[in-house]
């Protein structure tokens, strides 16, 4: 499939996540970190972002934006190209120095906080500093106005967002917790490497290609929108037990294929070339579901190569065995807590 543009809506909250190639150190100072903020401030204030939240860590960089009506390339190219090209010079070197796109999550509005708090800890839980207010990396001493904000950021709304007041009273309890999450070690993030083993899973569980889309994370967790191509039905893989195929064949067609086939020879034809459909839909290998029924491989391949085209009481049995076993249901999202 072709690349999946992100889906971002206008004014909402997202986590983007940038890392290095090979996880390689390149904001070894303050004076990359400044100069990266500086760059960035430039190129959402030009893209109509709001940057409220950062993490700028040695390998990799969070931040937590509010998006406009433009795409996110509108400045993460801009700002990481430049950045990179302002590395390589300050470091005499050549080729890429990000990898990649970014990564982006949308934030539902009960999640922010929990976000927000990942980001302001994200020193502590690298053992860097002992508490998020000792760490100048992040966004932290700004919402605690210990320090000046700066890449453009929106302490004000990021409280509002967050649900504390804009006052001292409302930092000093924002603060407090920033520090709770620490101590409950609480998660607000979902590494790309993940969101990679995920996609794997599902590809294999579905048996189709498909991409995820943009997340959407909340208090639960984060939600992937299932992207395929248009002819493919996405469905929840289910994987039954022969015996229970063939219960599913018996109550939707009256013919319990347990038994010796007498009397009714075309009744049978037609509930096995049912079970053996119903086998694709629900991932059993073929070998096993004809050994059930009786059959050899090769006469269960004769039989489903000889269905009639136009059987309207193979199709009912079929549909009816499907909604009985539940592999029939759609799948449309992908959670992963």
């Amino acid at each position: 499939m072709p690349r999946v543009a992100l889906m971002l809506g206008v004014g909402a909250v997202h986590h983007v996540i940038a890392r290095f190639v090979d996880r390689s150190w390149e904001l070894v100072g303050e004076q990359e970190r400044v100069q990266y903020l500086t760059r960035l401030s430039i190129g959402m204030r030009r893209a109509g972002w709001q940057l409220i939240g950062y993490a700028l860590m040695s390998n990799h960089v969070h931040l937590l934006t509010v998006a406009s009506g433009r795409p996110l390339e509108a400045w993460a190219k801009r700002v990481h190209v430049g950045m990179a090209q302002w590395l390589n010079r300050r470091f005499g070197r050549l080729g890429p120095v990000f990898a990649g796109r970014p990564y982006c999550e949308m934030v539902s509005p009960e999640a922010v906080p929990i976000v927000l708090a990942y980001l302001h800890n994200h020193p502590v839980r690298a053992r860097v500093v002992a508490c998020a207010a000792d760490s100048t990396w992040t966004s932290h001493r700004a919402y605690l106005g210990l320090d000046v904000a700066a890449g453009g950021l929106d302490v004000s709304y990021g409280l509002q967002l967050s649900g504390f007041i804009d006052d001292a009273c409302g930092r000093l309890d924002f603060a407090d917790w920033v520090a709770a999450c620490a101590r409950a070690k609480a998660e607000g993030n979902t590494p790309p490497a993940q969101v990679a083993s995920v996609l794997r899973t599902v590809r294999v569980r579905l048996g189709s290609a498909l991409e995820l889309g943009t997340a959407t994370r909340d208090s639960r967790g984060a939600a992937f929108v299932l992207l395929a191509p248009s002819d493919r039905a996405l469905q929840r893989p289910v994987e039954p037990a022969p015996a229970d195929v063939i219960g599913a064949v018996f109550a939707a067609s009256g013919v319990n294929l347990r038994d010796r086939p007498t009397g009714r020879p075309r009744a049978v034809s037609r509930a096995r070339r049912a079970a053996l459909q119903l086998r694709s839909h629900t991932r059993l290998p073929r070998s096993r579901m004809a050994r059930v029924l009786g059959l050899s491989p090769s006469a269960a391949s004769q039989l489903l190569e000889t269905t009639p085209e136009n059987d309207p009481e193979l199709t009912s049995i079929v549909a009816k065995a499907t909604e009985l076993l539940g592999c029939g249901e759609s799948v449309e999202q992908f959670w992963l807590p």
